[in-house]
Protein backbone atom coordinates (compact mmCIF):
# COMPACT_ATOMS: atom_id res chain seq x y z
CA UNK A 1 0.00 0.00 0.00
CA UNK A 2 1.14 3.37 -1.17
CA UNK A 3 1.10 6.02 2.12
CA UNK A 4 0.47 9.40 1.28
CA UNK A 5 1.61 12.51 3.66
CA UNK A 6 -1.13 12.86 5.97
CA UNK A 7 -2.98 16.03 5.89
CA UNK A 8 -3.21 18.02 9.09
CA UNK A 9 -6.14 17.06 10.94
CA UNK A 10 -6.92 19.71 13.79
CA UNK A 11 -9.03 18.15 15.65
CA UNK A 12 -7.75 16.97 18.92
CA UNK A 13 -9.70 14.57 22.18
CA UNK A 14 -8.96 14.87 25.65
CA UNK A 15 -10.32 12.78 28.06
CA UNK A 16 -9.85 10.52 31.88
CA UNK A 17 -10.57 7.53 29.46
CA UNK A 18 -7.61 6.33 28.67
CA UNK A 19 -8.84 3.59 26.37
CA UNK A 20 -10.42 6.39 23.93
CA UNK A 21 -7.75 8.89 23.83
CA UNK A 22 -5.37 6.10 23.59
CA UNK A 23 -7.73 4.71 20.54
CA UNK A 24 -8.45 8.49 18.96
CA UNK A 25 -4.72 8.77 18.87
CA UNK A 26 -4.45 5.85 16.81
CA UNK A 27 -7.16 6.06 14.70
CA UNK A 28 -6.69 10.00 13.85
CA UNK A 29 -3.10 8.58 12.70
CA UNK A 30 -4.15 5.85 10.80
CA UNK A 31 -6.79 7.21 8.93
CA UNK A 32 -5.07 10.41 8.15
CA UNK A 33 -2.47 7.86 6.06
CA UNK A 34 -5.73 7.03 4.04
CA UNK A 35 -5.79 10.55 2.92
CA UNK A 36 -4.98 11.70 -0.48
CA UNK A 37 -4.83 15.81 -1.29
CA UNK A 38 -5.34 16.19 -4.89
CA UNK A 39 -2.36 14.85 -6.56
CA UNK A 40 -4.11 11.86 -8.26
CA UNK A 41 -6.69 12.07 -11.57
CA UNK A 42 -9.14 11.78 -9.11
CA UNK A 43 -8.85 14.78 -7.19
CA UNK A 44 -9.35 14.73 -3.25
CA UNK A 45 -10.25 11.51 -2.12
CA UNK A 46 -9.26 9.37 0.78
CA UNK A 47 -9.17 5.03 1.08
CA UNK A 48 -12.10 3.87 1.06
CA UNK A 49 -11.58 -0.49 -0.01
CA UNK A 50 -9.41 -2.49 0.70
CA UNK A 51 -5.84 -0.74 0.75
CA UNK A 52 -4.11 -1.81 -1.77
CA UNK A 53 -6.82 -1.53 -4.60
CA UNK A 54 -5.65 2.38 -4.13
CA UNK A 55 -9.66 3.14 -4.75
CA UNK A 56 -12.99 4.56 -2.94
CA UNK A 57 -16.81 2.08 -2.74
CA UNK A 58 -19.64 3.34 -2.40
CA UNK A 59 -20.97 1.60 0.74
CA UNK A 60 -17.42 1.96 2.20
CA UNK A 61 -17.37 6.17 1.37
CA UNK A 62 -21.18 6.68 2.65
CA UNK A 63 -20.50 4.85 5.75
CA UNK A 64 -17.12 6.30 6.01
CA UNK A 65 -17.91 9.77 6.01
CA UNK A 66 -19.07 10.23 9.55
CA UNK A 67 -15.61 9.58 10.63
CA UNK A 68 -14.17 11.75 7.77
CA UNK A 69 -16.39 14.79 8.84
CA UNK A 70 -15.13 14.95 11.90
CA UNK A 71 -11.92 14.91 10.47
CA UNK A 72 -12.68 17.93 8.55
CA UNK A 73 -11.99 15.80 4.95
CA UNK A 74 -15.86 17.27 3.68
CA UNK A 75 -14.08 18.13 0.58
CA UNK A 76 -12.85 14.83 0.06
CA UNK A 77 -15.68 13.14 0.61
CA UNK A 78 -17.52 15.76 -1.72
CA UNK A 79 -15.18 15.26 -4.54
CA UNK A 80 -15.46 11.44 -4.17
CA UNK A 81 -19.64 11.72 -4.06
CA UNK A 82 -19.70 13.79 -7.06
CA UNK A 83 -17.52 11.37 -8.73
CA UNK A 84 -19.97 8.36 -8.17
CA UNK A 85 -23.10 10.72 -9.14
CA UNK A 86 -21.47 11.82 -12.20
CA UNK A 87 -21.20 8.15 -13.41
CA UNK A 88 -24.78 6.97 -12.78
CA UNK A 89 -25.77 5.76 -16.12
CA UNK A 90 -28.56 4.17 -18.69
CA UNK A 91 -25.90 2.29 -20.07
CA UNK A 92 -25.59 0.32 -16.49
CA UNK A 93 -29.40 0.38 -16.04
CA UNK A 94 -28.78 3.72 -13.58
CA UNK A 95 -26.30 2.20 -11.48
CA UNK A 96 -22.68 3.97 -11.00
CA UNK A 97 -19.36 2.93 -10.94
CA UNK A 98 -18.84 0.62 -7.83
CA UNK A 99 -15.67 1.32 -6.89
CA UNK A 100 -13.40 4.39 -8.39
CA UNK A 101 -9.86 4.34 -8.31
CA UNK A 102 -7.17 6.93 -8.05
CA UNK A 103 -7.18 7.12 -11.76
CA UNK A 104 -10.41 8.02 -12.07
CA UNK A 105 -11.44 4.74 -13.53
CA UNK A 106 -13.78 2.20 -12.28
CA UNK A 107 -11.76 -0.30 -10.63
CA UNK A 108 -10.81 -3.31 -12.69
CA UNK A 109 -11.50 -5.85 -9.81
CA UNK A 110 -15.05 -4.93 -10.06
CA UNK A 111 -15.50 -3.82 -13.69
CA UNK A 112 -15.46 -5.10 -17.34
CA UNK A 113 -17.53 -3.12 -18.89
CA UNK A 114 -21.13 -1.96 -18.77
CA UNK A 115 -22.32 -5.47 -19.03
CA UNK A 116 -20.37 -7.30 -16.49
CA UNK A 117 -19.84 -5.50 -13.33
CA UNK A 118 -20.10 -5.45 -9.45
CA UNK A 119 -23.06 -3.69 -7.88
CA UNK A 120 -25.14 -4.33 -4.95
CA UNK A 121 -28.14 -2.37 -5.30
CA UNK A 122 -28.54 -0.74 -1.89
CA UNK A 123 -26.04 1.69 -2.73
CA UNK A 124 -27.47 4.30 -4.97
CA UNK A 125 -30.32 4.64 -1.72
CA UNK A 126 -27.53 4.19 0.78
CA UNK A 127 -25.24 6.98 -1.41
CA UNK A 128 -28.52 9.50 -1.09
CA UNK A 129 -28.76 9.29 2.52
CA UNK A 130 -24.83 10.15 3.14
CA UNK A 131 -25.16 13.13 0.65
CA UNK A 132 -28.38 14.33 3.25
CA UNK A 133 -25.93 13.12 6.36
CA UNK A 134 -23.26 15.62 4.83
CA UNK A 135 -24.94 18.52 3.66
CA UNK A 136 -26.56 18.58 7.36
CA UNK A 137 -22.78 18.47 8.67
CA UNK A 138 -20.85 20.77 6.70
CA UNK A 139 -24.13 22.97 5.55
CA UNK A 140 -22.49 22.90 2.03
CA UNK A 141 -25.36 23.97 -0.37
CA UNK A 142 -24.03 22.17 -2.99
CA UNK A 143 -25.70 19.05 -2.01
CA UNK A 144 -29.30 21.11 -2.73
CA UNK A 145 -27.95 22.75 -5.76
CA UNK A 146 -25.34 21.19 -7.75
CA UNK A 147 -27.00 19.64 -10.91
CA UNK A 148 -24.88 16.64 -10.93
CA UNK A 149 -26.05 15.85 -7.18
CA UNK A 150 -29.61 16.84 -7.95
CA UNK A 151 -29.78 14.47 -11.53
CA UNK A 152 -28.03 11.63 -9.30
CA UNK A 153 -31.32 11.96 -6.40
CA UNK A 154 -33.90 12.06 -9.12
CA UNK A 155 -32.83 8.98 -11.40
CA UNK A 156 -31.71 7.35 -8.29
CA UNK A 157 -35.88 7.63 -6.87
CA UNK A 158 -37.38 7.11 -9.73
CA UNK A 159 -35.28 5.64 -13.23
CA UNK A 160 -33.68 3.37 -10.90
CA UNK A 161 -36.38 1.74 -9.24
CA UNK A 162 -38.17 1.03 -11.99
CA UNK A 163 -35.07 -0.60 -13.92
CA UNK A 164 -34.73 -2.79 -10.96
CA UNK A 165 -37.86 -3.23 -9.88
CA UNK A 166 -39.50 -5.89 -11.87
CA UNK A 167 -42.24 -7.38 -10.19
CA UNK A 168 -43.44 -3.82 -9.55
CA UNK A 169 -44.10 -3.89 -5.49
CA UNK A 170 -41.82 -1.04 -5.28
CA UNK A 171 -38.56 -2.84 -3.89
CA UNK A 172 -35.42 -3.91 -6.01
CA UNK A 173 -34.48 -7.27 -6.65
CA UNK A 174 -32.39 -10.31 -7.93
CA UNK A 175 -32.30 -12.36 -10.91
CA UNK A 176 -29.44 -15.11 -11.18
CA UNK A 177 -28.76 -14.01 -14.77
CA UNK A 178 -27.87 -10.88 -13.55
CA UNK A 179 -25.25 -12.71 -11.84
CA UNK A 180 -22.77 -10.47 -9.72
CA UNK A 181 -24.52 -7.40 -11.70
CA UNK A 182 -27.55 -6.26 -8.91
CA UNK A 183 -27.43 -8.36 -5.57
CA UNK A 184 -30.47 -6.67 -3.67
CA UNK A 185 -28.19 -6.61 -0.81
CA UNK A 186 -24.74 -5.37 1.06
CA UNK A 187 -24.43 -9.07 2.40
CA UNK A 188 -21.99 -11.07 -0.15
CA UNK A 189 -21.75 -14.55 1.21
CA UNK A 190 -23.31 -17.23 -0.13
CA UNK A 191 -26.13 -17.63 -2.30
CA UNK A 192 -27.85 -13.80 -3.77
CA UNK A 193 -31.52 -13.34 -2.05
CA UNK A 194 -34.17 -12.40 -4.56
CA UNK A 195 -33.72 -9.46 -1.60
CA UNK A 196 -32.65 -8.34 1.97
CA UNK A 197 -33.66 -6.37 4.34
CA UNK A 198 -31.37 -4.20 3.94
CA UNK A 199 -32.06 -3.41 0.46
CA UNK A 200 -35.57 -2.15 2.07
CA UNK A 201 -33.84 -0.24 4.97
CA UNK A 202 -31.47 1.51 2.14
CA UNK A 203 -34.38 2.61 -0.22
CA UNK A 204 -36.59 4.19 3.32
CA UNK A 205 -33.49 6.21 4.19
CA UNK A 206 -33.17 7.25 0.54
CA UNK A 207 -36.55 7.97 0.10
CA UNK A 208 -36.75 10.15 3.42
CA UNK A 209 -33.13 12.05 2.41
CA UNK A 210 -35.15 12.84 -0.78
CA UNK A 211 -37.45 14.01 0.95
CA UNK A 212 -35.43 16.14 3.03
CA UNK A 213 -33.65 17.65 0.30
CA UNK A 214 -36.92 18.49 -1.85
CA UNK A 215 -38.03 20.39 1.43
CA UNK A 216 -34.79 22.05 1.45
CA UNK A 217 -35.47 23.55 -1.64
CA UNK A 218 -39.25 24.55 -1.15
CA UNK A 219 -41.08 21.44 -3.39
CA UNK A 220 -43.48 20.07 -0.54
CA UNK A 221 -45.52 18.77 -2.59
CA UNK A 222 -43.01 15.89 -4.30
CA UNK A 223 -41.20 15.70 -1.34
CA UNK A 224 -44.38 14.47 0.29
CA UNK A 225 -44.36 11.78 -2.51
CA UNK A 226 -41.37 10.36 -1.47
CA UNK A 227 -41.91 10.35 2.36
CA UNK A 228 -45.30 8.34 1.42
CA UNK A 229 -43.33 5.73 -0.35
CA UNK A 230 -40.37 5.71 2.24
CA UNK A 231 -43.65 4.79 4.55
CA UNK A 232 -45.04 1.97 2.77
CA UNK A 233 -41.91 0.51 2.73
CA UNK A 234 -41.29 1.23 6.69
CA UNK A 235 -45.12 -0.58 7.36
CA UNK A 236 -44.06 -3.22 4.85
CA UNK A 237 -41.27 -4.69 6.84
CA UNK A 238 -42.79 -3.62 10.01
CA UNK A 239 -45.82 -5.49 9.10
CA UNK A 240 -44.26 -8.58 6.71
CA UNK A 241 -41.21 -9.42 7.92
CA UNK A 242 -41.87 -9.54 11.55
CA UNK A 243 -42.02 -13.17 12.73
CA UNK A 244 -44.43 -12.52 15.82
CA UNK A 245 -43.68 -16.21 17.25
CA UNK A 246 -40.05 -15.88 17.38
CA UNK A 247 -40.34 -11.94 17.78
CA UNK A 248 -37.73 -10.87 15.53
CA UNK A 249 -37.55 -9.96 11.37
CA UNK A 250 -36.27 -12.12 8.93
CA UNK A 251 -33.50 -10.98 7.12
CA UNK A 252 -33.97 -11.78 3.40
CA UNK A 253 -36.24 -13.47 1.20
CA UNK A 254 -34.70 -16.11 -1.02
CA UNK A 255 -37.43 -16.30 -3.47
CA UNK A 256 -40.36 -13.89 -4.28
CA UNK A 257 -42.37 -15.90 -1.88
CA UNK A 258 -39.85 -17.48 0.84
CA UNK A 259 -37.76 -16.07 3.56
CA UNK A 260 -34.82 -17.06 4.76
CA UNK A 261 -35.23 -18.58 8.05
CA UNK A 262 -31.74 -17.83 10.09
CA UNK A 263 -29.38 -15.04 10.60
CA UNK A 264 -28.64 -13.20 7.57
CA UNK A 265 -26.47 -10.36 9.58
CA UNK A 266 -26.85 -7.32 6.76
CA UNK A 267 -30.41 -8.20 6.82
CA UNK A 268 -31.07 -7.82 10.10
CA UNK A 269 -28.38 -5.20 11.71
CA UNK A 270 -28.63 -2.75 8.55
CA UNK A 271 -32.32 -2.10 8.49
CA UNK A 272 -31.44 -0.38 12.46
CA UNK A 273 -28.69 1.50 11.07
CA UNK A 274 -30.93 3.20 8.10
CA UNK A 275 -33.52 4.25 10.78
CA UNK A 276 -36.65 2.19 9.80
CA UNK A 277 -36.79 0.76 13.46
CA UNK A 278 -36.79 4.47 14.71
CA UNK A 279 -39.63 5.26 17.11
CA UNK A 280 -41.13 1.34 16.93
CA UNK A 281 -41.58 -0.68 19.70
CA UNK A 282 -40.26 -3.75 17.61
CA UNK A 283 -36.91 -2.11 17.83
CA UNK A 284 -36.15 -3.70 20.94
CA UNK A 285 -35.98 -7.08 19.68
CA UNK A 286 -34.45 -6.54 16.71
CA UNK A 287 -31.68 -5.46 18.79
CA UNK A 288 -31.39 -8.52 20.50
CA UNK A 289 -31.36 -10.75 17.81
CA UNK A 290 -28.36 -9.15 16.26
CA UNK A 291 -26.97 -9.18 20.10
CA UNK A 292 -27.52 -12.63 20.05
CA UNK A 293 -26.34 -13.19 16.82
CA UNK A 294 -23.22 -10.47 16.35
CA UNK A 295 -21.14 -10.28 13.02
CA UNK A 296 -17.99 -11.86 11.92
CA UNK A 297 -15.96 -9.50 9.32
CA UNK A 298 -14.41 -6.61 10.38
CA UNK A 299 -16.56 -4.09 7.73
CA UNK A 300 -19.86 -5.44 9.66
CA UNK A 301 -18.60 -4.95 13.20
CA UNK A 302 -17.80 -1.20 12.21
CA UNK A 303 -21.38 -0.49 12.18
CA UNK A 304 -22.38 -2.00 15.58
CA UNK A 305 -21.42 0.85 18.10
CA UNK A 306 -23.48 3.37 15.99
CA UNK A 307 -26.40 1.14 15.90
CA UNK A 308 -25.72 0.06 18.92
CA UNK A 309 -26.18 3.72 20.37
CA UNK A 310 -28.61 4.54 18.04
CA UNK A 311 -31.30 2.11 20.09
CA UNK A 312 -30.02 2.71 23.63
CA UNK A 313 -27.53 -0.30 24.06
CA UNK A 314 -25.05 2.18 25.54
CA UNK A 315 -23.33 -0.86 27.39
CA UNK A 316 -23.42 -2.71 24.42
CA UNK A 317 -22.46 0.17 22.27
CA UNK A 318 -19.50 1.39 24.54
CA UNK A 319 -17.99 -2.49 23.94
CA UNK A 320 -18.12 -2.23 20.61
CA UNK A 321 -16.37 0.83 19.92
CA UNK A 322 -13.67 0.10 22.74
CA UNK A 323 -13.37 -3.28 20.58
CA UNK A 324 -12.57 -1.21 16.80
CA UNK A 325 -9.58 0.82 18.92
CA UNK A 326 -7.87 -2.61 20.49
CA UNK A 327 -4.45 -3.46 18.91
CA UNK A 328 -5.41 -7.36 18.55
CA UNK A 329 -8.91 -6.50 16.10
CA UNK A 330 -7.94 -8.65 13.08
CA UNK A 331 -7.41 -6.69 9.88
CA UNK A 332 -7.87 -3.47 12.18
CA UNK A 333 -5.63 -1.44 9.40
CA UNK A 334 -9.09 -1.73 6.95
CA UNK A 335 -10.16 2.14 6.68
CA UNK A 336 -13.73 1.67 7.39
CA UNK A 337 -12.54 0.91 11.15
CA UNK A 338 -10.44 3.87 12.03
CA UNK A 339 -13.02 6.47 10.53
CA UNK A 340 -16.01 4.41 12.15
CA UNK A 341 -13.78 4.80 15.28
CA UNK A 342 -13.93 8.54 14.82
CA UNK A 343 -17.43 8.80 13.57
CA UNK A 344 -19.15 7.11 16.54
CA UNK A 345 -16.68 8.88 19.20
CA UNK A 346 -17.59 12.17 18.06
CA UNK A 347 -21.62 11.63 17.23
CA UNK A 348 -22.61 9.00 19.74
CA UNK A 349 -20.21 9.39 22.84
CA UNK A 350 -19.60 12.74 22.65
CA UNK A 351 -22.82 12.99 21.05
CA UNK A 352 -22.27 15.92 18.59
CA UNK A 353 -25.00 15.80 15.51
CA UNK A 354 -25.76 17.97 12.81
CA UNK A 355 -29.62 20.01 12.69
CA UNK A 356 -31.56 21.38 9.82
CA UNK A 357 -32.72 23.97 12.40
CA UNK A 358 -29.25 24.10 14.15
CA UNK A 359 -26.03 24.08 13.24
CA UNK A 360 -25.46 21.17 16.06
CA UNK A 361 -26.81 19.05 19.22
CA UNK A 362 -24.57 17.95 22.03
CA UNK A 363 -26.03 15.16 23.79
CA UNK A 364 -23.44 13.12 25.89
CA UNK A 365 -23.47 9.70 26.67
CA UNK A 366 -19.90 9.46 28.69
CA UNK A 367 -19.48 5.90 30.43
CA UNK A 368 -18.34 7.51 33.70
CA UNK A 369 -20.56 10.02 35.63
CA UNK A 370 -17.31 11.67 37.05
CA UNK A 371 -15.43 11.78 33.17
CA UNK A 372 -14.15 14.74 31.63
CA UNK A 373 -14.15 14.81 27.64
CA UNK A 374 -13.08 17.18 25.10
CA UNK A 375 -12.69 18.18 21.84
CA UNK A 376 -10.66 20.91 19.89
CA UNK A 377 -11.14 22.95 16.55
CA UNK A 378 -13.83 20.44 15.95
CA UNK A 379 -15.42 20.48 12.18
CA UNK A 380 -19.21 21.34 12.58
CA UNK A 381 -22.12 23.44 10.90
CA UNK A 382 -19.85 25.04 8.66
CA UNK A 383 -17.34 26.26 11.46
CA UNK A 384 -15.04 25.27 13.80
CA UNK A 385 -16.13 24.49 17.84
CA UNK A 386 -14.41 23.27 21.32
CA UNK A 387 -16.77 21.22 22.89
CA UNK A 388 -16.43 20.03 26.67
CA UNK A 389 -18.15 17.56 28.65
CA UNK A 390 -18.09 16.78 32.50
CA UNK A 391 -20.19 13.22 32.71
CA UNK A 392 -23.60 13.76 30.87
CA UNK A 393 -24.69 16.96 32.88
CA UNK A 394 -22.49 19.54 31.93
CA UNK A 395 -21.40 20.98 28.12
CA UNK A 396 -18.97 23.74 27.35
CA UNK A 397 -18.94 25.18 24.10
CA UNK A 398 -16.66 27.76 21.77
CA UNK A 399 -17.66 29.04 18.96
CA UNK A 400 -13.80 29.12 16.87
CA UNK A 401 -15.83 30.22 13.77
CA UNK A 402 -16.10 33.43 12.02
CA UNK A 403 -20.13 33.40 12.17
CA UNK A 404 -22.92 32.76 14.68
CA UNK A 405 -23.54 29.35 15.76
CA UNK A 406 -26.78 27.88 16.89
CA UNK A 407 -26.22 24.71 19.66
CA UNK A 408 -29.02 22.68 21.09
CA UNK A 409 -27.39 21.85 24.02
CA UNK A 410 -29.15 18.29 25.17
CA UNK A 411 -28.96 16.09 28.08
CA UNK A 412 -30.75 12.26 28.62
CA UNK A 413 -33.86 13.40 31.21
CA UNK A 414 -36.69 15.11 31.78
CA UNK A 415 -36.00 18.58 32.94
CA UNK A 416 -38.18 21.31 33.65
CA UNK A 417 -35.31 23.87 33.26
CA UNK A 418 -31.43 24.01 32.25
CA UNK A 419 -28.80 26.42 33.33
CA UNK A 420 -27.17 28.43 30.60
CA UNK A 421 -24.13 30.39 32.40
CA UNK A 422 -25.84 30.01 35.67
CA UNK A 423 -28.81 31.50 34.44
CA UNK A 424 -32.04 29.35 34.72
CA UNK A 425 -33.64 28.88 31.52
CA UNK A 426 -37.27 27.11 30.51
CA UNK A 427 -36.07 23.80 28.63
CA UNK A 428 -37.76 21.88 25.89
CA UNK A 429 -38.18 18.32 25.58
CA UNK A 430 -38.20 15.26 22.52
CA UNK A 431 -37.57 11.95 22.79
CA UNK A 432 -35.04 9.48 20.59
CA UNK A 433 -35.18 6.18 18.40
CA UNK A 434 -36.18 4.44 21.60
CA UNK A 435 -38.51 6.83 23.18
CA UNK A 436 -36.05 8.11 25.99
CA UNK A 437 -36.88 11.51 26.79
CA UNK A 438 -34.23 14.51 26.62
CA UNK A 439 -34.16 18.17 27.55
CA UNK A 440 -32.51 20.60 25.73
CA UNK A 441 -31.91 24.54 25.12
CA UNK A 442 -31.11 26.57 22.24
CA UNK A 443 -27.83 28.75 22.37
CA UNK A 444 -27.05 31.40 19.88
CA UNK A 445 -22.82 31.58 19.84
CA UNK A 446 -21.51 34.27 18.14
CA UNK A 447 -17.57 34.21 17.00
CA UNK A 448 -15.30 33.76 19.87
CA UNK A 449 -18.01 33.31 22.41
CA UNK A 450 -18.06 30.58 25.44
CA UNK A 451 -21.07 29.15 26.69
CA UNK A 452 -21.86 26.73 29.38
CA UNK A 453 -25.44 24.15 30.02
CA UNK A 454 -26.22 21.89 33.09
CA UNK A 455 -28.87 20.69 35.04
Amino acid sequence: MKINTPQTATLQFESDNGILEQGFVWAKKQAMEFVHNGNDKVGLWYEAALPEREAFCIRDVSHQRFGAAVLGLGLHTKNMLKAFARSISVNRDYCMFWEINKDNLPAPVDYTNDKNFWYNLPANFDMLWACWQEYLWTKDPDYLNDPEMLNFYELTCTEYVSRWDKDGDGILEYYPQNGCRGIASYNEVGQSPYFAADMIGAQYAGFIAYANILKCQGETEKANVFCEKAAVLKNLYLEDWYNSEEKRFYGAKITKDSFADFYWAEGHFLPLYFGILSNNSKSGNALTYILENGVSNVEGKSYLPRIYYQYGAVKEAYKHLTELCEPTLNRREYPEVSFSFLGVLINQYMGIQAGVDYDFCTLPQLVNKKEKSSLKHLPVGGGFADVSHVGNNFTKVKNLGGKEIQWQAAFYGDFKFLYVDGSMINAQKETDETGRVYSFVKVNLKPGITASVCY
